[in-house]
């Protein structure tokens, strides 16, 4: 009777188990199934809220890099920017963050601008429509073979409403189109991905050769878990960018043809998501959850880059050439480190660049390969140059925040050697100006600090404490923007593979 009973007993937990894994794989598929999801599904929902607490009350969202792509995803799931403190405002006062003399920093935030609803034609006092086309030779942006600033050009002008047929748009896809490969890729799965959106947001016929042969490469370097791959690595963003050009030639990523081994980019993107909402770089990587998040975003929405296209009425056939340019509008053709100053546009003097290493290349200890990537890949050690002019009397190196190296004499160098296995690290060089209004500032605080104090003396009440506080914050206020004016700082991601760190 006792065997029959503990024999009952064990038959229904089986059944109560193998109902719940019936179920939770019947919600799972239900899940996928649900492509494209909407912004009130909970894994949305779930990413969002993720997000929204790794807001500063600043406003950034992580680096001013990833709020950047934080912007296009918040707005991908139309969402009230009202409702998220202080991003836009952080984007707006933080234009510094980025590198002026870079086009794809231009094109990034471009296309965040645009998703927040402002006009690029005048943020933060700049017109980037104008800059991004100051690039623009008469073929291609920058003149070099970086195919990715031609691509997120095209993104990048669309997005800020410059018509499909105007020349620079359709001048830079001829010279996107001329650089792809036999193989129908441009590169890699990363490349590739974000010129199908190009070519296609600038009228490219979705079932064109070039389109076809491209998705095909795509399809390609699909792997087994559904995840597709760059640099032997299946990973979240790559996959992200893959399912949004999925989605822009019209097909879904979840169909037959896009599963392997029975499972679906989707698949393997829901997978990745943990508990808080956000998701991992890869199987067994959390890094950059931040961005990783952002990039997801969009991609389970079923929308593709640019996210939203501003309402232009002016006419973009005037300014398309080179030779047509407005003469006032700085022009850096034939000048590789253009400086900004007060009298083009009242922004600040620009004191640094990070002229080492740069984007789109890969470095093998320390010798640099141009390739047609995204991102700074480093094997190895490798230099960090800081350019910074004649009034700037010290550069520190930092490395995810943590102080590494000061140095004090100009070129300003840290020989990077830090281990890593595919580890994203975040460098930040700050450049530090000492001049006769710095004397100005010192006297200031000390002056404050000397009243605070006499306060202190002569109340016999508790009276004094309320002057303390009073005055400490006006001297917390001295220094905030004593910092501002006398230091400017500049921030890359890099990817690192380093085991083996040699001393130097």
């Amino acid at each position: 009777m006792q065997k029959k009973s503990v024999t009952f007993l064990v038959l229904i937990f089986s059944a109560l188990l193998l109902n719940t894994i019936i179920s939770n794989v019947a919600s799972y598929e239900h899940k996928v199934n649900n492509f494209p999801f909407k912004p009130t599904d909970v894994v949305i929902v779930k990413s969002l809220n993720f997000l929204r607490k790794q807001q500063t009350e600043e406003g950034s969202i992580g680096s001013y890099f990833v709020s950047t792509w934080g912007a296009m995803a918040i707005s991908s799931a139309e969402e009230d920017f009202s409702n998220w403190t202080n991003l836009v405002d952080y984007l707006e006062n933080h234009t510094n963050y980025i590198d002026l003399t870079k086009a794809t920093d231009l094109e990034r935030l471009t296309m965040a601008i645009v998703s927040c609803d402002k006009d690029p034609r005048n943020f933060s006092g700049i017109d980037f429509v104008a800059r991004i086309k100051d690039f623009f030779d008469g073929s291609q942006i920058s003149g070099n073979s970086d195919i990715l600033d031609d691509i997120f050009g095209i993104l990048a002008l669309i997005s800020s409403g410059v018509k499909k047929d105007s020349s620079i748009i359709q001048t830079l896809c001829n010279y996107v189109k001329n650089k792809e490969y036999e193989n129908g890729g441009w590169g890699n799965v990363d490349t590739t991905a974000v010129a199908i959106m190009a070519l296609i947001s600038s009228g490219e016929d979705k079932n064109s050769e070039i389109i076809e042969k491209a998705i095909a490469f795509i399809k390609t370097k699909q792997n087994e878990n559904g995840g597709f791959e760059l640099w032997g690595n299946t990973n979240t963003a790559t996959t992200a960018w893959a399912v949004q050009a999925i989605v822009a030639v019209g097909e879904n990523p979840t169909s037959i043809y896009w599963k392997k081994n029975g499972s679906c980019p989707i698949d393997y993107l829901l997978n990745l998501q943990q508990d808080d909402g956000s998701f991992n770089w890869s199987e067994n990587n959390n890094m950059n959850s931040l961005w990783m998040t952002a990039y997801v975003i969009p991609a389970l929405l079923g929308i593709s880059y640019p996210i939203k296209i501003f309402e232009n009425n002016e006419s973009e056939g005037k300014d398309d050439s080179k030779e047509s340019k407005n003469e006032n509008q700085p022009s850096n053709q034939n000048d590789n480190n253009p400086k900004i100053s007060n009298e083009d546009n009242n922004q600040p003097i620009e004191l640094l660049t990070i002229s080492k290493p740069i984007e789109g290349a890969i470095y093998v200890y320390n010798k640099e390969v141009k390739l047609p990537i995204s991102g700074i890949f480093i094997i190895g050690q490798v230099e960090i140059i800081a350019d910074a002019n004649e009034d700037v009397e010290k550069v520190e190196f930092y490395l995810n925040n943590e102080l590494k190296y000061t140095d004090y004499k100009s070129p300003f160098v840290w020989y990077f050697n830090e281990k890593g296995i595919l580890s994203i690290k975040k460098i930040t060089v700050k450049a530090y100006v000492y001049n006769d209004k710095i004397l100005v500032d010192i006297n200031s605080i000390i002056t404050k600090i000397d009243s605070a104090m006499s306060h202190i003396y002569m109340e016999k009440t508790v009276n004094c404490v309320n002057y303390f506080i009073r005055y400490l914050k006006t001297y917390a206020e001295t220094i905030e923007n004593f910092i501002d004016r006398n230091c400017e700082f500049k921030e890359k991601e890099i990817c690192i593979f380093n085991l083996f760190p040699q001393l130097h």
